[in-house]
C-alpha cells in the first residue's frame, strides 16, 4: 500500500494498495524513489507454484516442502512500477518492468535507475521441456552477447543481472547485461557501478584458506553499461561504505581471518581503473576485525573492534603509501560513520567496557579529526536498555545540515520499578544537535510515560522527516507532526488500514517454505 500525504492540510490524499496487471501473483515493494514528478516503487513478484500432490491419495497437501522442489528462485521477479505523481492525488501507473532475480541493490543517478539482481538457475519442472537457464528481463531472455562469464573454469549456476532503465522515459526498454557467478555489495560513483563477491578456498588438508573479494567495475552513460574491469583484493569488506571511487582510484578496506593462527587481519587497498592494486596498508590493526569504515577525500576513517574500539585516520594523500596517521581507543564500537564537517564525524554503535561491547545500548559519538595524529572524542552520548536501527540501516538516519541536526529511532525495554515485570517496548524518535563541540537539545517524540499497570502497545516507528520548523515521525499507521523547537504534538494522521494478507512464501531467505 502507497500514501501520499499533504503535510499542509495532513490528509491522505492519495492510498491504493499498488500491483501491475497480474493479480494472482504475490507481490512486496520494499524501495521507493521520487525524482521530481516520477516515483518508482521497487519490490519482489513471486508467481506460486502448484502444491505437490499426495502420493497416496493425489490430493495436494499443505506442508512443510524444500524450496528447490518447485524450482523457486526461476518464478521469483524483481518489479519496477514506474508512476506519474505530478498529480498527487491521482498517480498514474505508466510501465511495469520485471526482472529474474532476488532484487539485491538499486542506484538512481538523473533519471536512470540501476538495478542488481541475482538469478539461481536451478532445474525446475520446466527443464523437462527444453527451458533455457538464462535470466529473463521484462520476459525477453537475456542475448549472450551480453553475458559475461567471470572465471571460465568455475562451476557456478548463479547470475548477476544488472539493468539500466530511464524512468523519464519509461517506454524505453531496458538495458541488461549479467555476469555469471552472482554479486553481493554494491558501490555506485558518478560513472562506475562497483560490484564484490567473495570466495574461499582451502587446501587439500583443510588447514590453510584463501578469502577473496572479487571486483567487478561497470562503467555506465546513461542507459549504456559495459564490464571495464575485473580485480580481487585478499579478505572481505562490512558494507558499502568499505568502498569508495577518488578521481582514477578506488579504495577498499578488508577484515581476514588466517585459520592457521586464528587471527583477524585489517588491510587498506587502493586500486587503479584496471583494478589493479597500486598502494595497501595491510594488517594495521593487530587482531581485530573493522567494523565500519567511511571515506571523505583523501582520508579514511576506520573503526575495528574486538575489546576496545579504535578509530583509525588514514592519510591517503599518496595512492601509493597509504598510512596511518592517528588513532583513538574507547570502550565499545561505532557501526556507522557520518562525517558532518571536515574536522568533525559521528559515530552510532554501541558502548562496551574494555572487555566486551554492550549490545543493549546505543551510543553516539562526536569525534574531532581536525589533527588526524591526535583524534579525540569531544563529547558522547549513550542510551541505555535501548536498540536502534540507525546502528545497522543508516537510511533510517536523518541529518539536517542547517541545524546540525540527528534524528533517528530509539527502541526501549521497560521493565516496572522492582524491575520484575517486562512491560515491553517504548518506541520513541530522538533528536540531538550539535553545537559547539557537545551534543545539545536532545528531544524525544512521542515519549509516553507510562501509568500504574499500563502495558505498552505502541508501534515502532520507522522513519522521521524534517520540512521546516515541523518534525514528522511516520509509523507503519499513522503520520505525526511535531514542533521541532518544544516537542509538542501538533497534528496527527491516522493512515486508512488495509488487511495485510499473509506473505507467499512467508520468508525468501530461508531454506524451506511454510505452506499454509
Amino acid at each position: 500500500v502507497v500514501s501520499i500525504v499533504d503535510t499542509q492540510s495532513m490528509k491522505e490524499v492519495w492510498y491504493g494498495e499498488v500491483k501491475p496487471e497480474n493479480k494472482d501473483n504475490s507481490y512486496r515493494f520494499s524501495e521507493l524513489y521520487l525524482n521530481g514528478e516520477r516515483m518508482v516503487l521497487l519490490g519482489y513478484e513471486y508467481q506460486k507454484p502448484k502444491l505437490p500432490e499426495d502420493t497416496t491419495t493425489g490430493e495436494t497437501s499443505d506442508m512443510i516442502v524444500p524450496r528447490s522442489y518447485f524450482g523457486w528462485r526461476q518464478t521469483l521477479h524483481a518489479v519496477l512500477l514506474a508512476f506519474d505523481v505530478s498529480d498527487r492525488a491521482a498517480p498514474k501507473l505508466l510501465r511495469t518492468v520485471t526482472q529474474d532475480g532476488d532484487l539485491t541493490n538499486t542506484r538512481m543517478v538523473g533519471s536512470v535507475l540501476y538495478t542488481v539482481t541475482n538469478y539461481w538457475a536451478a532445474a525446475n519442472d520446466e527443464a523437462a521441456k527444453g527451458a533455457t537457464y538464462a535470466p529473463k528481463v521484462n520476459g525477453r531472455m537475456i542475448s549472450y552477447k551480453d553475458v559475461y562469464i567471470r572465471d571460465p573454469g568455475e562451476s557456478t549456476a548463479n547470475y548477476l543481472v544488472l539493468t539500466a532503465w530511464d524512468t523519464a522515459a519509461p517506454e524505453s526498454e531496458p538495458t541488461c547485461i549479467s555476469m555469471l557467478g552472482g554479486g553481493e555489495h554494491l558501490y555506485c560513483s558518478t560513472d562506475t557501478l562497483l560490484m564484490t563477491r567473495w570466495s574461499i578456498t582451502w587446501n587439500k588438508d583443510c588447514t590453510k584458506s584463501d578469502v577473496r573479494t572479487y571486483l567487478y567495475a561497470f562503467s555506465f552513460s546513461g542507459t549504456e553499461l559495459a564490464l571495464s574491469a575485473k580485480g580481487w583484493v585478499p579478505g572481505t569488506i562490512e558494507d558499502q561504505y568499505s568502498m569508495d571511487q577518488s578521481g582514477d582510484t578506488f579504495r577498499i578496506t578488508t577484515n581476514n581471518h588466517i585459520y592457521q593462527n586464528d587471527k583477524d587481519v585489517c588491510s587498506l587497498f587502493v586500486l587503479d581503473r584496471d583494478l589493479k592494486t597500486v598502494g595497501k596498508l595491510e594488517d594495521f590493526a593487530g587482531d581485530e576485525r573493522i567494523e565500519s569504515t567511511r571515506f571523505f577525500g583523501n582520508t579514511a576513517y576506520v573503526v575495528t573492534f574486538r575489546q576496545t574500539d579504535p578509530l583509525f585516520v588514514i592519510d591517503l594523500t599518496d595512492p601509493a603509501k597509504p598510512a596511518v596517521k592517528g588513532e583513538l581507543k574507547l570502550p565499545g564500537f561505532s557501526s556507522y560513520l557520518h562525517p558532518v564537517t571536515d574536522t568533525l564525524v559521528v559515530g552510532f554503535g554501541y558502548d562496551g567496557d574494555a572487555e566486551n561491547a554492550d549490545y543493549d545500548t546505543v551510543k553516539l559519538s562526536l569525534f574531532d579529526v581536525s589533527d588526524p595524529a591526535k583524534p579525540k572524542e569531544l563529547d558522547r552520548k549513550v542510551f541505555s536498555s535501548a536498540s536502534s536501527e540507525a546502528t545497522m540501516n543508516p537510511k533510517s538516519l536523518i541529518y539536517d545540515a542547517e541545524t546540525k541536526t540527528f534524528g533517528f529511532p530509539l527502541e526501549y525495554w521497560v521493565w516496572d520499578e522492582a524491575g520484575d515485570e517486562y512491560l515491553g517496548m517504548q518506541f520513541v524518535y530522538e533528536t540531538l544537535r550539535i553545537e559547539n563541540g557537545t551534543f545539545t537539545d536532545e528531544k524525544s517524540f512521542l515519549h509516553h510515560a507510562l501509568k500504574e499497570g499500563e502495558k505498552i502497545s505502541y508501534p515502532a516507528f520507522l522513519r522521521g522527516a524534517i520540512i521546516g520548523a515541523h518534525l514528522y515521525v511516520m509509523t507503519d499507521s499513522a503520520v505525526k507532526e511535531f514542533d521541532r523547537d518544544d516537542a509538542r504534538e501538533l497534528r496527527s494522521l491516522n493512515l486508512k488500514a488495509v488487511k495485510a494478507e499473509p506473505m507467499w512464501p512467508i520468508a525468501f531467505n530461508e531454506p524451506y517454505v511454510i505452506y499454509d
